[in-house]
Formats: structure tokens, C-alpha cells, sequence
């Protein structure tokens, strides 16, 4: 380094090792492209439900049929059935069933391994869109997303203001607490509240059986899309790799004509009334009234129905609405 040759040395040797390292790292992202068209397996952790396979022209990821496989198909099914990734993550450790890592489950994991794509190839395309569907309503629909031990939270609502009533807990009282309006102050007891609004709720359901939501696939290309998409990413930096082939197919399929997702009502074997009881705890009471946007209205007077589906067909239910109208204020 003490010669001008020296140095010039250096640096060809340098600007060399730069360019083979960017070689290397286009052979890599081409040899990823490559195995991604053939359905190969490139490497890293293998997702939960699936497997690698060896054969003849490399590793294939595969169903674990009869090992994980089956057991991330029941997660799915208490998904779509309305249970929380924390009843999963209990039921997951309950039965012993250790993650990936050979670990007990935490409830963030429960929810990766859900929100996974590898799940379609676990469950099916038709399987799938019904955890999609049932993740999706999970989603707050406004505001922030709030849940707690009190089942009526965003289901009760001040009759005076039409804004929602939160419980205030009263220890080493007689009564259980309250429940408040924050704007006006006004407060309800908590018990006749929740026992008032479920008893008219069971006279609303009566018999009718529990129907859950479906979502039939459409054909809108979205596999198909986020598969050409995650190319794109690998080989958008990488210089001499036309990227126009790829664009363009990506338009075609997001301008081609679709059918969009369908939600259908299928009718379960319970009724109303029972899939209440069988629910785990106040949260998923919580979700499944505000799933449906049910909502009352309360007052120190009484309460009346604000929002109700139309298949509970809440007009049968007219007289108990005036029979009940003074209930809270006997009980307070």
C-alpha cells in the first residue's frame, strides 16, 4: 500500500469481491425464484401443520397428516367457531401440544400459526376462507377494539346519550357494581343489567337454531397476486433481471373479471340459547353479541332492544319488551 500500483492492486481486488458478492446474491435470489415456480422447498423453518418431504429433485413441504397437521386443522375449527386464540393457547397447553420449538403455546404464537399461509395448504382453499372470514371479523369495526370480564361492554348503551355504558366494580359491597355513562353520569346496577338483557335475549332466541356465517370463495386471483407480488420483492433490487414480465401478469390478474367472497348463514345443530351457554367465558359472549351488532338501551327506567339481527326476528318478542320495561328499577 505504499505504491499508487499498490493501492490500484487493492482496489481491483476489493471492486472484485464486491462484484462477486453481488453475483452470489443474485445466483441466490434466482435460485429462490426458481424453486418457488417448482413448489420446492428453498429452506428456513419449516411452517407449523406442514413438513419437508424428500424426494428425488429436492425437499417438498407437505401436510403433516396424522402429526401437526391435525392439530392446527382443530385450531382452525375453534377459529371459525368463535373461540379466542387465548382458549386455544389453553386448550393447545391443556392437551399438551408443544409449538414448533417444542415450547408451550402463548397466545402470539397461536395467532401467527393462524394468520399463516401455510394454513391454506394445511386446510384447503374452502376450509381457509372460512378462517379468513372469521380472523377478518375479529377486526375492530370502529374506534379501538376493547374487551373485558363484562360481557355487555359495547352491547349496553345510555338511552339518554346513545353512548356506551362501562362497569365500575364496587369491592367488599353487597352489590356486584355499576354500570356508567361517562357523559352524563347516569348509573345502573350491574346484576339487573346483565340479568334483565340476557333473560330478554332468551326469549328473543326461544328455539331458533344457532347459524353461523360462511364465506364462499369468490375467484379473485388473491393467491395467485400475493405469490407474484413476493417475487417481485425478491428480485425488484437486483440489477439485469427484468422485472416487466412480472408487473404486467400482477395488472392482468388484479384487472380480470372476479367473483368476490360470499358470506352465506349455515344452520348448526344447537340452538341459540345453547351455543350461549357453551360459550367460554364473558369475552366470547362480548364477541358474539357485537359480532352481530346487538345492542340496548338502558336507563334507571328500564331498557329497551336498539339493534337486533333480523333472523333472531325480534318482533315476536313485543310484549316481553313492555313487560320488562320497569324490571331494572324493581331490582335497583
Amino acid at each position: 500500500m505504499t505504491t499508487s500500483e499498490g493501492r490500484q492492486s487493492a482496489r481491483d481486488a476489493v471492486s472484485r469481491a464486491e462484484w462477486e458478492r453481488d453475483m452470489a446474491s443474485e445466483r441466490r435470489l434466482e435460485t429462490l425464484e426458481e424453486l418457488n415456480e417448482q413448489g420446492r422447498w428453498s429452506g428456513g423453518r419449516v411452517p407449523y401443520g406442514l413438513r419437508a418431504d424428500e424426494r428425488d429433485d429436492g425437499y417438498y413441504l407437505v401436510p403433516d397428516t396424522g402429526g401437526t397437521a391435525d392439530i392446527a386443522s382443530q385450531m382452525a375449527d375453534m377459529a371459525i367457531g368463535g373461540k379466542t386464540n387465548a382458549a386455544i393457547q389453553r386448550w393447545l397447553n391443556t392437551s399438551e401440544h408443544l409449538n414448533s420449538n417444542g415450547k408451550p403455546w402463548s397466545v402470539e404464537r397461536v395467532r401467527l400459526v393462524l394468520h399463516s399461509e401455510a394454513m391454506a395448504d394445511v386446510l384447503g382453499e374452502e376450509k381457509h376462507a372460512e378462517l379468513r372470514a372469521a380472523l377478518q371479523s375479529r377486526k375492530p369495526k370502529r374506534g379501538q377494539w376493547t374487551s373485558g370480564q363484562h360481557w355487555p361492554l359495547r352491547v349496553a348503551y345510555c338511552h339518554e346519550d346513545k353512548t356506551p355504558l362501562y362497569a365500575a366494580l364496587r369491592k367488599n359491597r353487597d352489590y356486584k357494581g355499576y354500570y356508567r355513562c361517562l357523559k352524563c353520569n347516569m348509573n345502573v346496577r350491574m346484576v339487573p343489567v346483565e340479568d334483565a338483557i340476557e333473560a330478554d335475549l332468551r326469549a328473543i332466541w326461544q328455539d331458533e337454531p344457532h347459524q353461523v356465517r360462511k364465506l364462499v370463495p369468490g375467484d379473485d386471483y388473491a393467491k395467485e397476486i400475493k405469490h407474484l407480488e413476493r417475487q417481485l420483492d425478491k428480485v425488484r433490487d437486483v440489477e439485469f433481471i427484468e422485472t416487466s414480465g412480472l408487473e404486467a401478469e400482477i395488472a392482468r390478474l388484479k384487472a380480470a373479471p372476479h367473483k368476490p367472497d360470499k358470506i352465506v348463514l349455515v344452520t348448526t345443530d344447537e340452538t341459540i340459547a345453547q351455543h350461549w351457554d357453551n360459550l367460554d367465558g364473558p369475552a366470547e359472549r362480548n364477541r358474539f353479541l357485537r359480532d352481530r351488532d346487538v345492542r340496548y338501551l338502558v336507563s334507571p327506567d328500564g331498557f329497551e332492544p336498539w339493534r337486533l339481527p333480523a333472523e333472531w326476528k325480534p318482533a315476536l318478542c313485543r310484549a316481553h319488551y313492555a313487560s320488562t320495561a320497569g324490571l331494572l328499577r324493581a331490582k335497583t
